[in-house]
C-alpha cells in the first residue's frame, strides 16, 4: 500500500492516547488529538501509515521479525506515537561566556518540556548534535540550562573558522520534500523519478546524496536551451494540475494537449541542428598527423580526437582543472605484448568498461579481455587458440570473452568475422533454406537462429529439438520451461497443440 494521507483513525488515536498516558504521564498528552494538514495534491483514500495497534510494542515482536523489520516497526511505532504527544519546548537562547578578556557566544535552544521528543527524535538531529559535541555546526544547538553568573569549567577550545558553504546536495528524502513543495510528480511518480535520474546515468550516489554526472549537466544545459518553455519549474507544476483536473473530468484534454503542442512544437523546430556539442579546438597537437586536436563528446564522455578523422582516427583521454586546462592522460602500460604485432597492450576503456587494446590502434585492432577482481586486481584474460580451422580464411579458431559470456571466433578477426556458434542438429524450417538452427546470444538471453543469418533470418526462443511432431508432423519440436508443468516439449506449430511433460529424471 502506498500512501501520503494523514488522516488517523479515531479509534487508534484513542488507543495512543491510553498508551501515552500509562508509558509516559498526562502531560504529554495535548488536550485534543492533533489534526494534521496535507498538501493540495494528496491522496486520501488510505490513512497515515501506523500500527494496527499500538499496544504491540517493538519488544513484543522480536520473536516474529526480523532485523530490518523489527526496526522499520520501531520508527513507524515510535513515529506515530510521538505525533499523538504534545509539542516539545524550547527556548531560543543566546549564552555570552567571558573569559579574561575574551568573550564567547553560544547560539541555540534550551528544552524546557520533551513532548513528542521523549519518544522519538529524528537520527538527524541526533547526529547534528553529535557533530555539534565534536566542534561542527552551531546552528540549532540544544544547550543545557545555565544560570546567569554560573562558573563554568573548560572542557577543549577549538579554534575554528567558518565559511560560507554551498546548499548540501539532495538525498532521496530531501530531493522529494523539494518536489512536493514545488508541486512537481506525485506520489506514485517519485519512486520513477528517483531510478531514472540513476539509470540514465544523470546522477550518481555519494555518501547517500546525488552528486550530478558530466552526462546529466550536458543534457540539463542543452534541453533548458533548446526548451526554455518547457524546461522550468512552473510549466511542470502547472500541467500536474491540467493533468488533476483532466482525471477529475474539469478540463478537456484534447485542449490541454493543444497548448502544449504548439509551443512544443516551436521549440522543437528551433532546436533541429541547434542542439549538441560542437567540437572545442585544443592547442595539442595530434601525435600522427600534427593538426590541431579537438575536444569531442562521446559514450564515455568528453576526449580529444584528431579534427581531421576519418583520415587520421587519433584519440586521447584527458583530464581538465578548473581553469580549463587540458592534461593528457597517460595510457597504462601493462608488460603484455599484442600477440599479432608485438606492439604494447595498453588499458583503455570503452562502454563496457575497461580493456585491453594494442598501442598501434587502428592499424592494429587487436584487444583482450579484463577481468577487474574485489580488490581493484586486474587480470588479463588471454585468447586461447583452438586445434580449428576456420572455414573462411584457414586460420586458426580462438576462444574468447564477450559481453555475454564466451564464444568461438577467428584469430584474424577484424579481418576475418567469422564466428562459429554451437549447433543443434536441427535443420531450419524455411523453404529453401538449407541451414541449421544454432545457438546464439544476446543481451536478452539464448535464442536459436539460422545459421545462414542475415540470408535467413528465421529465429526462435525455445530449444529446437530434432524430433518430427508425432501429431501434426512439423519438422521439429521444441523444449519449453513452464512454471506450471516443468519443462515440457511442445510442437513448433501453435495451431497443433502437441505437448509432452518431461520427467524430472530426464530433466
Amino acid at each position: 500500500m502506498r500512501t501520503d494521507s494523514t488522516r488517523i483513525a479515531a479509534e487508534a488515536q484513542e488507543e495512543a492516547k491510553k498508551i501515552i498516558s500509562e508509558k509516559y504521564g498526562k502531560k504529554y498528552l495535548p488536550a485534543e488529538p492533533p489534526v494534521y494538514g496535507g498538501g493540495k495534491n494528496i491522496q486520501d483514500a488510505h490513512e497515515a501509515i501506523r500500527p494496527t495497534s499500538v499496544s504491540r510494542e517493538v519488544g513484543d515482536l522480536k520473536n516474529y521479525l526480523n532485523g530490518d523489520q523489527l526496526k522499520m516497526y520501531q520508527l513507524i511505532w515510535q513515529r506515530f506515537v510521538a505525533s499523538q504527544m504534545k509539542p516539545a519546548v524550547m527556548d531560543s537562547t543566546v549564552v555570552d561566556i567571558t573569559a579574561g578578556s575574551c568573550l564567547f557566544r553560544a547560539t541555540g535552544s534550551v528544552l524546557k518540556f520533551e513532548g513528542f521528543m521523549k519518544v522519538y527524535l529524528e537520527k538527524k538531529d541526533e547526529e547534528k548534535n553529535e557533530s555539534e559535541e565534536n566542534g561542527g555546526d552551531k546552528k540549532d544547538l540544544i544547550l543545557p540550562e545555565l544560570a546567569v553568573n554560573e562558573i563554568l569549567k573548560l572542557h577543549k577550545l577549538l579554534p575554528e573558522q567558518h565559511f560560507t558553504e554551498p546548499p548540501p546536495r539532495y538525498s532521496e528524502a530531501t530531493l522529494i520534500k523539494e518536489l512536493e513543495k514545488k508541486g512537481i510528480g506525485r506520489p506514485s511518480t517519485y519512486a520513477t523519478i528517483m531510478g531514472k535520474i540513476q539509470d540514465r546515468k544523470y546522477t550518481i550516489k555519494e555518501s547517500g546524496k546525488f552528486k550530478p554526472t558530466e552526462l546529466g549537466i550536458i543534457v540539463t544545459d542543452m534541453l533548458v536551451e533548446g526548451f526554455p518553455d518547457i524546461l522550468n519549474v512552473e510549466f511542470t507544476a502547472n500541467m500536474e494540475d491540467k493533468l488533476d483536473k483532466i482525471e477529475d473530468g474539469k478540463a478537456d484534454w484534447v485542449e490541454t494537449v493543444r497548448e502544449f503542442y504548439v509551443p512544443f512544437n516551436n521549440d522543437l523546430e528551433n532546436a533541429q541542428g541547434k542542439i549538441g556539442i560542437k567540437a572545442e579546438p585544443t592547442e595539442i597537437p595530434c601525435e600522427k598527423c600534427g593538426s590541431m586536436m579537438v575536444k569531442k563528446w562521446g559514450k564515455n564522455g568528453f576526449f580529444l580526437a584528431c579534427p581531421k578523422y576519418p583520415e587520421c582516427k587519433s584519440t586521447k583521454d584527458f583530464t581538465e582543472d578548473e581553469s580549463g586546462k587540458i592534461t593528457l592522460m597517460e595510457e597504462k602500460t601493462t608488460g603484455e605484448k599484442c600477440e599479432k604485432c608485438s606492439g604494447n597492450m595498453v588499458i583503455k576503456t570503452g562502454r563496457y568498461g575497461r580493456f585491453l587494446a594494442c598501442e598501434k590502434y587502428p592499424e592494429c585492432r587487436n584487444t583482450r579481455q579484463i577481468i577487474e577482481g574485489e580488490k581493484g586486481s586486474i587480470e588479463f584474460k588471454e585468447i586461447k587458440m583452438l586445434d580449428e580451422k576456420c572455414p573462411e580464411c584457414g586460420n586458426s579458431l580462438a576462444m574468447r570473452n564477450g559481453r555475454y559470456g564466451t564464444f568461438v571466433s577467428c584469430s584474424g578477426y577484424p579481418t576475418c568475422k567469422f564466428i562459429k556458434h554451437k549447433g543443434t542438429g536441427v535443420k531450419c524450417s524455411q523453404k529453401g533454406c538449407d541451414g541449421e538452427l544454432v545457438e546464439r546470444k544476446s543481451r536478452k538471453g539464448i535464442f536459436y537462429s539460422c545459421s545462414n543469418y542475415p540470408n535467413c533470418k528465421f529465429a526462435i526462443w525455445d530449444k529446437p529439438i530434432d524430433r518430427n511432431c508425432p501429431k501434426c508432423k512439423a519438422q521439429f519440436l521444441v523444449e519449453k520451461l513452464s512454471k506450471k508443468n516443468g519443462i515440457v516439449i511442445k510442437c513448433i506449430a501453435k495451431s497443433c497443440g502437441y505437448e509432452e511433460k518431461v520427467s524430472e529424471d530426464v530433466a
